[in-house]
């Protein structure tokens, strides 16, 4: 008889749910809504509507019923406290998931992208979170809460330094910056006295959003801009202290490298160097084992879908890790 797994994967913009057999064979791949309940004006509402809807889509299209999954893996952003996860475990119940592991959508990379199923991802996105899964199966997140854990990365964080050095630039006393340059032309503006209201304005309309404004710091910085260039170093710090925190209260052994995943947009996208540059720094001033950084390169919810196959007792070779990954989209 055969049997199937699904793997899924939220976040603030899209939701990947990918179906498998147990022998490692993509039965079906869907695109779905949001997969964050912080998301929707709704709440939680939104995230139920959206995973009953999609779960029960995906299973129909594939002439089957959500009791034939086996096992379910399912990260998601904002899973990132005890009660969100017993609020949203509560949904998957009643969708009609028997069994399920839920966590929050940054341990995927550490399944997706290290070789032995172990190791940290540090997520640098719209938001930001890292997390960790050692040898022993024990795991841990750090950030995902917002400055509250020092979430000082991820495009949205970047982006609001961005508009707060050209403020201060003007305002504050602070450092010249070609940054105020690159952001008035976004604003469509020509004076500082436009500023506030400029940006106030189109923040509130939509017609920009922070996230999209962490761009111009990488920009600026390959130009030299000292104050860009400072901005990125302080990121990078960030991303290596909540790393290196990861690994403190973990226990990996010396057997193998230390496997760092980076995962999101900002670490795809960025077009200056500095930030990661700075984040190795940090580490490796902290951190004597061996160490090797991958850049995501597969969907996270590859490793959801491992994840789930692990689950069901199935050994996860390199054979079967290929498998997953060469049929995932």
């Amino acid at each position: 008889m055969t049997t199937y797994v699904l793997g899924v994967d939220g976040g603030g913009t899209k939701t990947h749910y990918a179906l498998y057999d147990t022998q490692g064979n993509k039965v079906a791949f869907l695109h779905g809504n949001r997969g964050n309940h912080e998301s929707y004006e709704t709440g939680y509402i939104g995230l139920e509507n959206e995973l009953t809807n999609s779960i029960n889509k995906i299973m129909n299209d594939s002439n089957l019923t959500v009791s034939d999954i086996s096992y379910a893996v399912v990260g998601l952003g904002g899973v990132d406290t005890k009660d969100q996860h017993r609020i949203i475990s509560n949904i998957l119940t009643r969708i009609g998931v028997k069994d399920f592991g839920l966590y929050n959508d940054g341990y995927l990379g550490i399944k997706a992208g290290s070789p032995n199923g172990t190791g940290i991802c540090s997520i640098n996105g719209t938001g930001t979170t890292c997390t960790g899964i050692d040898q022993k199966g024990n795991y841990i997140q750090v950030g995902g809460i917002g400055l509250i854990s020092g979430d000082y990365a991820g495009a949205s964080s970047i982006g609001t330094l961005v508009a707060s050095k050209v403020y201060a630039s003007m305002y504050q006393c602070g450092k010249p910056t070609i940054m105020k340059d690159m952001l008035f032309d976004e604003l469509e503006i020509k004076e500082s006295s436009e500023y506030a209201d400029a940006i106030s304005l189109k923040l509130e309309n939509g017609e920009i959003s922070l996230a999209e404004l962490n761009k111009i710091a990488f920009l600026a910085a390959n130009q030299k801009d000292k104050v860009a260039i400072d901005l990125l170093k302080f990121i990078g710090q960030q991303l290596g202290q909540s790393i290196c925190g990861v690994i403190h209260n973990l226990e990996f052994n010396n057997d193998n490298p230390i496997y760092i995943i980076m995962a999101g947009s900002v670490y795809v996208k960025g077009e200056n160097p500095t930030m990661i540059e700075s984040m190795k720094s940090a580490i490796r001033s902290r951190i004597d084992n061996e160490l090797s950084f991958t850049l995501l390169k597969v969907p996270p919810v590859t490793g959801a879908v491992l994840w789930a196959l692990e689950g069901t007792g199935i050994d996860i070779d390199s054979d079967m890790r290929e498998k997953v990954i060469a049929n995932i989209v």
